[in-house]
């Protein structure tokens, strides 16, 4: 892990202490992805990132919406293909609007959007009909034969993930400060708090590879 990631990770650790990113109040109680049924996991901007980095294997990813209703017709082919595949390829789905930071990592515009992840982390978005055996077909083999998204538009590269870790850090920053104002705090405490959070933020980053050589890049 580079220094970047780890202090992207610390920063989020800490915000998460006063608010934690969108998605549902069980899903920031549980870190854990929750599984629908066979092969079908729901992931949310909580469990996102340690889901992907833990399981290797391929990826079929929907974001989809409650109120969508090619979404309610997506649901039952999409359980079909993930029961079908069997855990050679896991299934996801993610609602949109509850995850509205994640969704935007994603560049979503509509629902449903489906993508293939592969094991490499390169993106191949779905087109056509949703049914169970165009979906099985197309996370076995077909998603070969398209273009896969470049790398400036690939979620999962260092542009996506800071680009990710970027909003997230925007939203906590948001809610906390709405938390301390419904709290009574004034303003300016909060400004000078957080001028001096960005101070202090800017000295870790300077002193981790002096007492932290590890991180420091080593030249012969």
């Amino acid at each position: 892990m580079n220094t970047r990631r780890l202090l992207m990770y610390l920063t989020l650790s800490l915000l998460h202490l006063f608010s934690p990113v969108d998605g549902s109040d069980e899903a920031k109680q549980n870190p854990n992805p929750k599984i629908i049924s066979t092969n079908l996991y729901e992931l949310d901007s909580y469990n996102f990132e340690k889901t992907m980095l833990s399981e290797k294997g391929p990826w079929m990813i929907s974001f989809t919406a409650s109120w969508c209703k090619h979404c309610k017709i997506l649901a039952p082919s999409w359980q079909e293909a993930a029961f079908r595949l069997n855990g050679s390829v896991k299934f996801a789905r993610i609602d949109g609007p509850e995850n509205i930071f994640l969704a935007k990592r994603f560049e979503i515009n509509s629902y449903p959007t489906i993508f293939f992840v592969d094991e490499k982390r390169n993106v191949y978005p779905f087109k056509g009909v949703a049914s169970a055996e165009n979906l099985h077909s197309f996370a076995e083999y077909q998603y070969s034969f398209i273009e896969k998204l470049p790398n400036s538009k690939n979620p999962f590269n260092l542009k996506g993930s800071l680009k990710g870790w970027l909003i997230a850090f925007g939203a906590h920053i948001q809610l906390v400060y709405e938390r301390l104002r419904s709290w009574g705090v004034p303003s300016w405490v909060l400004i000078l708090g957080l001028l001096m959070f960005g101070v202090l933020w800017t000295l870790c980053l300077v002193s981790i590879p002096i007492f932290f050589p590890a991180f420091h890049p080593h030249r012969d």
